[in-house]
């Protein structure tokens, strides 16, 4: 496999990473906010702010990037018009 088609890879793994972020965050994360009371969720939002770099932005951000990857560094049997 040469360098195009793990460009191409890499970029589908990250946006189905992203895909199941997203809906754990809507699903799990989002409602428990409510869940949380008063006194304690300024605590508990910086907690979760500290820790979602890693796992939630950093991917979300490549997932921003890789696109424009691709259509530099696309597989040959992908016409330029479907990466575009």
């Amino acid at each position: 496999m040469n360098a195009p088609h793990w460009v191409l890879l890499v970029n589908t793994a990250v946006m189905f990473y992203s895909l199941g972020t997203i809906w754990f965050a809507q699903l799990v994360i989002y409602p428990l906010f409510a869940k949380v009371g008063s006194a304690e969720y300024i605590g508990y939002h910086g907690f979760y702010a500290r820790r979602i770099p890693a796992p939630v932005i950093v991917p979300g951000f490549l997932s921003f990037i890789l696109p424009v990857v691709v259509l530099f560094f696309r597989p040959d049997p992908v016409p330029a018009w479907l990466a575009q």
